[in-house]
């Protein structure tokens, strides 16, 4: 029972690997040899298929905006203002899958699979090491040799060290494609990206205020040519709203999934690592352990210590992103109100040109900032620890 229980603390290490293992196997690429430029295939929408795209979506969002205010606050059968506003908000979460879309993102996504495919040969290399122990010096037809084992562990090795070089080169990659972007990042940094269980939504999030941008400018060119008219102006108010708002929904879907899902798997995470490193406390101060029990309880302490630090710094990382998410949220909330108050009483295209003009200071602000600051570990072990835990989060 004590040997049971003295290896808990191995094991729980053992289910965050897991963790890690099966997600990587769900994301693996096919099993063959990957070659550069395998990762960089696959290019985001053209602004003029994302405009068309988004147009349409827009369009349909702006006719559920015109009918918001003659609708009854609550209604218990049929129509109302919270159905409405629900009905919006859905075909602006349809719309920022597009808007999020980028090269960054896309490379981004293509290291998580460099990554599974690398995490599946490693699997099959222990698989095949296993079956090396016991196989005969000798095959036969039907049974293979130490040395067949052998010989497949090496060819798989080599595919390992190829994977790496072109997850390098897929890391150089994401660098450049940010500097373009003109976010100017460290290899080190991008690292954190690849891992942060944030990631994703970072990238995301300057997709979206890109693409916010170029709409802004293209409506704002159109609008300063004098060729539309007051119709035309007044649709490109709510167009512009509705932009503003699926920045606002962006930042708010962001913050309740730190809320909801981050924040209480670090709970949970840290909690059990509290329970199995006093657990290992109280059984070294018991005593009556061998030389080698002592060992394995004082490496659980160290590992679940680790895990804490870990735990505490990836906490205050969730934390000051969502304190930026709110900032941003309540400037987007504020342009929002302006921009769909003067849609409502049809202003002069002047009007709006210069809302866009004076807007468009923000996005370039946003769009040029640097990525939120990464967790940057003086070595490897914590490295690992933060990847293990990034994807405990993603399950």
């Amino acid at each position: 029972m004590r040997e049971h229980t003295m290896h808990r603390g191995v094991l729980f290490f053992g289910v965050v690997s897991l963790f890690c293992a099966m997600l990587f196997l769900s994301m693996a690429a096919p099993s063959e040899a990957i070659s550069f430029p395998w990762w960089g295939k696959g290019e985001p929408p053209s602004f003029e298929q994302a405009w068309d795209s988004t147009m349409k979506k827009l369009d349909s969002a702006l006719g559920l905006l015109d009918q918001h205010d003659s609708l009854p606050d609550k209604k218990f059968m049929g129509h109302d203002k919270t159905k409405n506003d629900q009905e919006i908000e859905e075909i602006l979460e349809d719309l920022l899958l597009l808007l999020s879309d980028s090269r960054t993102a896309r490379l981004r996504q293509q290291a998580q699979e460099l990554r599974g495919y690398r995490a599946e040969k490693e699997a099959e290399i222990a698989a095949y090491e296993e079956k090396m122990l016991t196989a005969p010096e000798k095959g036969s037809l039907l049974t293979k040799s130490r040395e067949d084992w052998r010989e497949k562990i090496a060819e798989l090795r080599q595919e390992v060290a190829e994977t790496d070089r072109t997850l390098e080169e897929c890391l150089q990659a994401i660098v450049a494609s940010l500097k373009e972007e003109g976010i100017m990042v460290s290899e080190e940094d991008a690292k954190g990206i690849l891992v942060s269980v944030t990631g994703d939504d970072i990238l995301g999030m300057y997709g979206v205020y890109r693409h916010v941008r170029a709409f802004s400018d293209a409506m704002g060119d159109l609008l300063s040519k004098e060729s539309g008219s007051p119709g035309m102006a007044k649709r490109y108010y709510g167009v512009y709203a509705l932009l503003i708002r699926t920045c606002m929904v962006m930042n708010d879907r962001f913050i309740e999934k730190i809320d909801a899902k981050y924040l209480p798997v670090l709970e949970d995470l840290e909690k059990q690592a509290v329970a199995l490193r006093n657990e290992a406390k109280n059984h070294l101060r018991q005593g009556g352990l061998s030389s080698t029990q002592q060992k394995t309880l004082e490496s659980n302490i160290k590992s679940n210590t680790l895990t804490l630090t870990v735990i505490l710094q990836y906490r205050n990382y969730l934390g000051t992103q969502r304190r930026d998410a709110q900032k941003a949220r309540a400037n987007f909330e504020r342009d929002y109100v302006v921009a769909l108050n003067s849609y409502k009483t049809v202003a002069l295209s002047s009007s709006l040109l210069d809302m866009i003009r004076t807007n468009r200071e923000e996005f370039e602000a946003l769009t040029s900032l640097s990525l939120p600051e990464m967790l940057l570990f003086d070595n490897e072990a914590m490295w690992k620890e933060f990847e293990q835990i990034s994807q405990t989060l993603k399950q």
